[in-house]
């Protein structure tokens, strides 16, 4: 089962990365109209 770990690794990086994406965007926006 190493490579079904991996790819479950790699599609939680994916998500992770996407929500901190937001995350931030979101952030930024909030810091720029305040």
């Amino acid at each position: 089962g190493g490579a079904t770990g991996v790819g479950q690794a790699a599609r939680r990086a994916v998500v992770v990365t996407f929500l901190l994406v937001i995350i931030m965007g979101y952030y930024i926006t909030w810091a720029v109209l305040t």
